[in-house]
């Protein structure tokens, strides 16, 4: 009896990094398309946090009521989450820094093999 597979569902936004390296053995390879994946998610990550605690804030602040506690317990999120949001793009504009100032590219990891 033979097994066929009929249809296969992928998603293209994040690659099969086993299948994609699979052919060429370097495990090199490997860890450098995962580092770029997981530096990818990490942003990925912590803007979706950023909209998410700005919009929290944001109902927190027009459902304080006049409340001086609740008002600024709302003003400290939003605080918070632009302070993250400002220290998340400053990695990546240190990390844009070195690549132009040195030559090298921190997200397109490659280590040369021996």
């Amino acid at each position: 009896m033979q097994s066929a597979v009929l249809s296969q569902i992928t998603n293209r936004g994040i690659p099969d990094l086993s299948r994609r390296f699979s052919g060429t053995g370097s495990g090199v390879a490997f860890l450098g398309a995962l580092l770029r994946l997981t530096i990818s998610i990490i942003f990925i990550v912590g803007s979706l946090y950023f909209l998410f605690q700005l919009l929290t804030g944001g109902v927190a602040w027009i459902g304080s009521g006049g409340d001086k506690g609740k008002l600024d317990e709302a003003r400290s999120k939003l605080f918070n989450a632009g302070i993250g949001l400002v220290l998340l793009f400053s990695g990546f504009a240190i990390i844009t820094l070195i690549q132009n100032v040195f030559g090298v590219s921190l997200l397109m990891f490659n280590i040369p093999t021996l």
